[in-house]
């Protein structure tokens, strides 16, 4: 409830001639930069368990770069994002797919594979909870912000003000899922993680995983092009 007062004062206070001019600095914008040439660069790893096999690992990278804005089918604006894919610093850049993200009436969103995210909710208040899967057809994801302008080194980097979004948090002998997401101020995502496991309902007593992903997603480069 103190989430949508806040909002409805900000709208009031930020109106002028009918439109909306919000202070994005304090509305906590900068976690989520849609800046042109804008690109953050990622190590993905990945462990893929199954019951009859021992788990197989993957690593590769990806390049994500805001290279325009254009009007969506809402005619709101939105913004490209160019995803370039290699299996390590030796190799050249592919080009691997078109996503999009825009931000629009106070929350920040991300189109990938044809499904959109709400990755985060305006002004950012600790402890603010949405439904990250409120815009697709997927099971709900209680979103909690749960850390706020708190710093963090990720991998070789110090950023002065960053913070987290728990997806999931749930476990129990049938199923596991822990995902969160770390954003830091004027770089965007910087860190994600994923815990996807199902148990064998079959295998007696132990527990063993009949499928399951481990996955992390961490920041090596960022930067603008032009």
């Amino acid at each position: 409830m103190r989430l949508y007062i806040l909002i409805s004062m900000l709208f009031l206070i930020g109106c002028k001639d009918s439109e909306l001019t919000p202070d994005k600095l304090s509305l906590g914008y900068a976690y989520f930069p849609l800046d042109w040439g804008k690109y953050v660069e990622y190590e993905i790893k990945t462990k893929t368990y199954t019951l009859l096999a021992l788990p197989t690992t993957k690593q590769y990278q990806v390049r994500e770069m805001i290279t325009e804005s254009y009007t969506n089918s809402e005619n709101k604006t939105s913004y490209k994002i160019q995803r370039y894919k290699r299996n390590n610093a030796t190799q050249p850049w592919a080009v691997d797919s078109i996503w999009s993200t825009n931000i629009d009436n106070f929350q920040a969103f991300r189109s990938e594979n044809n499904k959109t995210f709400l990755k985060l909710a305006f002004p950012l208040i600790e402890g603010a909870k949405w439904n990250g899967n409120a815009f697709n057809n997927l099971k709900k994801d209680d979103c909690v912000l749960t850390e706020l302008d708190l710093a963090k080194k990720i991998n070789n980097f110090q950023f002065d003000k960053t913070l987290t979004v728990v997806l999931a948090n749930d476990s129990n002998f049938v199923y596991q899922d822990r995902r969160h997401e770390i954003y830091a101020r004027n770089v965007g995502l910087v860190y994600k993680y994923t815990k996807s496991y199902n148990y064998c309902q079959t295998c007696g007593q132990q527990t063993k995983i009949e499928t399951g992903i481990e996955k992390t997603q961490t920041i090596l480069n960022y930067g603008k092009s032009f």
